[in-house]
């Protein structure tokens, strides 16, 4: 009874503070701040320097587009605080085309429920759409998650629930394949003949190729534990991977070593260890918020690595294998990371410098220092390329979320909301 004493009396004073003189006032000011622009899901084409991001609007998601000294512009005409997500942006390596997925939940894109935000008499379902990047009607091509453009632009493929989809232009997508678990990091081939992807299938999972005729189904070296971040070499005669085992419940924290960097000859199906991860700190695998593998076209493949107890990035020959080189050092932790193929460099954001800002770096692969993007002010996320020009999504104290072109300073790609403006 006096908890129920209690709990009236808060509701009396909440009731007593809303009706204080000016409290409209200053609702209709928080209203605003929740309302502005806040940007997400970074996107840039291979070969021109072309952008794309999710604008959220008081509840109401677009996608904006954008060139470097152009006006961004909107790309869809979305008008309803619905809470469907937008998300898997990807452009085609010229920038022509733009595809995007609408509904489902991006964090678990393959749940069997999907999300009913709007509570509507049946959930809306998770479909892929391709637009193109100067203006129209988006149009649908199926339901799944995680497009990936072709090569040359003419085919798209997705994922829906361990199916393999494919869609070309002017037909209606086809189911290629099924798999019995869940498809990640799915990438075509340099030639546009195969798809790679690794298979989830809960505690343990695969790496596989498929063509795209949906033939020649091949799960590449497998074996205990989990296979992820399968890649291609630059000259798509390989695929790299992560591979790495669940600890013991009883093993020691510098116990180990509990993962490697397995590679694979497609020609052959031979498989040999590049190098494990020895005993000690860094003896369990740990990734950062982005892909957490890549092969550089200089011939180095670059993997995080907590060897420091910092998560840190890491270059080791691909031939050769032997010890790792650390690209990246220090008391901080890189976040996301990624290479620039034409300049043969690396991109990464991190804390260095100040633990509570996130800021965008960028370092030759081979030799030379790391050097900061952008200025000091606020925080950077998320790197991004477009045909040689990095953005970033930046945010701070006087601006929400937006993306931004990076050199000697950061230059908004959009407008920055005025009533957080500095």
């Amino acid at each position: 009874m006096a908890i129920r004493r209690v709990f009236r009396l808060g509701l009396a004073l909440i009731g007593l503070a809303l009706a204080q003189p000016g409290d409209a006032q200053e609702r209709d000011q928080l209203a605003e701040a929740l309302a502005l622009p806040v940007a997400s899901g970074l996107a840039g084409a291979r070969d021109v320097p072309r952008f794309a991001w999710v604008e959220n609007v008081a509840g109401v998601r677009n996608i904006r587009i954008a060139t470097p000294g152009l006006p961004a512009r909107r790309l869809t005409a979305y008008t309803e605080d619905d809470g469907q997500q937008l998300y898997d942006l990807v452009f085609s390596n010229d920038g022509a085309n733009l595809a995007f997925v609408r509904g489902g939940d991006e964090e678990f894109p393959d749940e069997e429920e999907l999300p009913n935000t709007g509570t509507l008499p049946l959930a809306p379902q998770q479909q892929v759409f391709v637009t193109a990047a100067e203006g129209g009607t988006p149009l649908l091509v199926g339901q799944g998650h995680s497009p990936t453009f072709s090569p040359d632009g003419s085919r798209l493929a997705f994922t829906r629930r361990g199916e393999l989809w494919l869609w070309t232009r002017g037909s209606a997508a086809r189911r290629v394949a099924k798999v019995r678990g869940n498809v990640d990091r799915l990438t075509w081939s340099q030639d546009g003949t195969l798809l790679l992807f690794s298979e989830e299938r809960g505690e343990h999972s695969y790496v596989a190729t498929i063509g795209t005729d949906g033939e020649r189904l091949r799960y590449l070296d497998p074996g205990l534990g989990h296979s992820v971040e399968p890649i291609f070499s630059p000259d798509g005669r390989q695929v790299a991977f992560i591979r790495y085992l669940p600890p013991p419940a009883a093993a020691a924290a510098d116990g180990g070593p509990f993962w490697s960097i397995r590679v694979v000859d497609l020609a052959t199906g031979a498989a040999r260890t590049l190098w494990s991860a020895p005993s000690g700190q860094g003896g369990r695998y740990a990734g950062t918020r982005s892909r957490n593998l890549f092969w550089s076209p200089s011939g180095l493949i670059l993997f995080p690595w907590e060897r420091t107890g910092w998560l840190h990035v890491y270059a080791l020959d691909a031939g050769r294998g032997g010890e790792p080189r650390a690209l990246t050092r220090g008391d901080y932790e890189v976040e996301a990371f990624l290479i620039d193929r034409e300049r043969d460099v690396l991109l990464y954001a991190a804390n260095a410098d100040d633990l509570d800002r996130r800021r965008i770096w960028r370092r030759p692969l081979r030799d030379g220092a790391p050097v900061r993007l952008g200025s000091s002010e606020g925080m950077h996320f998320f790197p991004t390329i477009a045909g040689g020009e990095v953005a970033a999504i930046a945010t701070g104290v006087s601006s929400p979320a937006h993306p931004v072109l990076l050199g000697e300073r950061a230059s908004p790609l959009a407008e920055v909301p005025t009533a957080f403006a500095a």
